[in-house]
């Protein structure tokens, strides 16, 4: 049996994004002890209109960052807009205006890097829809620390530049469609030995 893991952080951005996200969330096995942060920039909707598209698509709980806040267990916690999202010891929240980074904010770099930096080989990785090449370099950093890396079938994705470059960039451990991605992840957070 391979070790159970207990952190799901999530980039994305633009068109198809949320879309996939709740594809992700309709079969994610519930309970369940692991944390979701995201980091997905959508110009055309508010954070608080992610959070309830998300809530309609998952029994967890899903809420808005606050920085200095504990995220709890069966949480997915979500950046706010032109804020990075960044996770810190015992699973609290840092937030930071920064920079653009690939031009976005949040980046899903600063959350991948983060959890990578902090929980090592409990994390997953997980890239969605979305453009440019934001998520390859807090990918790497993911997979020197012992995590693991998803990434949407860039075929499936709305918006593929982040999958595409995220596969051309790096060797994730599995690509899958959205709605494949739930039961694989409740799969991985218990430990169970998928390869």
């Amino acid at each position: 049996m391979a070790r159970p893991r207990n952190l799901v952080v999530v980039g994305g951005g633009g068109r198809g994004a949320v879309e996939a996200l709740c594809l992700l969330l309709d079969d994610l096995p519930v309970p369940m002890s692991a944390r979701i942060l995201v980091a997905i920039e959508d110009p055309l909707q508010t954070v608080e209109s992610m959070r309830a598209a998300l809530q309609g698509h998952t029994r967890l709980t899903v809420s808005m960052a606050q920085d200095g806040d504990v995220v709890p267990p069966e949480c997915v916690c979500l950046a706010p807009q032109d804020q990075h999202l960044a996770i810190g010891p015992d699973f609290r929240v840092m937030l930071q205006r920064g920079d653009l980074i690939h031009g976005k904010r949040p980046a899903a770099d600063v959350l991948f890097s983060s959890a990578a930096q902090h929980f090592g080989n409990q994390v997953i990785g997980v890239i969605l829809s979305g453009g440019k090449e934001d998520g390859v370099a807090g990918f790497r950093d993911i997979h020197a620390a012992g995590g693991l890396r998803l990434i949407q079938s860039p075929s499936t994705a709305t918006n593929p530049g982040m999958p595409l470059w995220g596969t051309l960039e790096d060797h994730p451990d599995l690509l899958c469609a959205p709605q494949e991605m739930g039961p694989l992840l409740g799969h991985l957070l218990r430990g169970d030995a998928l390869f």
